[in-house]
């Protein structure tokens, strides 16, 4: 037997399974997501879109409501200027009854009856009532130009005397011991004395010469007008229209 060779017919597969490439119609497969996520998505998207339907119909509701709201409605078979009128009525009432309660507590009783039918009159507080004027007294000093912005400020004006009456008043009150600023100035044009209303000193009821120094301002001591440099501090008295009640 030595030195035999030994033949055999061997039966190979032609393709071994381990060695076999993937066919082209295998692949892998991504999992599906669980029919309970998509149920839940499903139903939140419907949710939206009815509450959003719901907030739309709720804001053309409530516009609605408030228009009608907002409009007059008139009367079976009328029209809406009865409810207007009798609107305006009312407020008149209201006022009315307003004014007669504010007359009672503020007012003095001299005052609700006056023969010339000028009503009640009321002043600021710390303001003095005459006529119907109510004036202020500074109490401070200050230069013309500043005392009269001061007034200004105040809704009102330095004083304009129109008479003696007022003359004796302003004395009264400021005790004729000082000099106090007027609204009154030397015009550097026609070198007049003018009121801060426009309108001229009456010379003949408060003689007044013109001193030309350059600057000068009307003061009131007692009952008598001078003038003086605008720039030295007086006091100031400030003038504006009593309230009718």
């Amino acid at each position: 037997m030595t030195g035999e060779i030994v033949y055999a017919d061997l039966n190979v597969p032609s393709e071994w399974p381990c060695l076999r490439p993937p066919q082209a119609s295998q692949h892998l497969d991504l999992p599906l997501q669980p029919r309970w996520q998509r149920v839940t998505l499903w139903v939140g998207w419907v949710t939206s879109v009815i509450l959003g339907m719901a907030v739309i119909a709720l804001g053309i509701w409530v516009f609605q409501l408030v228009s009608e709201k907002g409009q007059p409605r008139a009367a079976p078979g009328g029209d809406r200027s009865g409810n207007r009128n009798t609107c305006e009525a009312e407020c008149g009432t209201c006022l009315e009854d307003f004014r007669s309660q504010l007359k009672g507590s503020l007012c003095h009783p001299n005052q609700h009856g006056s023969a010339n039918g000028s009503g009640c009159k009321l002043c600021p507080a710390t303001w003095l009532l005459h006529r119907d004027k109510c004036y202020w007294v500074s109490g401070k000093m200050k230069p013309w130009n500043e005392s009269r912005d001061d007034c200004s400020a105040k809704h009102s004006q330095l004083l304009v005397i129109r008479d003696w009456e007022e003359m004796e008043i302003i004395t009264n009150s400021t005790q004729g011991s000082t000099f106090v600023w007027i609204g009154l100035s030397l015009s550097s044009r026609g070198k007049t004395w003018i009121w801060l209303n426009g309108s001229q000193l009456n010379q003949t009821l408060f003689p007044l010469p013109v001193q030309d120094n350059g600057n000068s301002c009307g003061v009131v001591k007692g009952n008598q007008i001078q003038s003086d440099t605008c720039a030295t501090e007086y006091e100031w008295i400030c003038q504006r229209e009593a309230v009718l009640i």
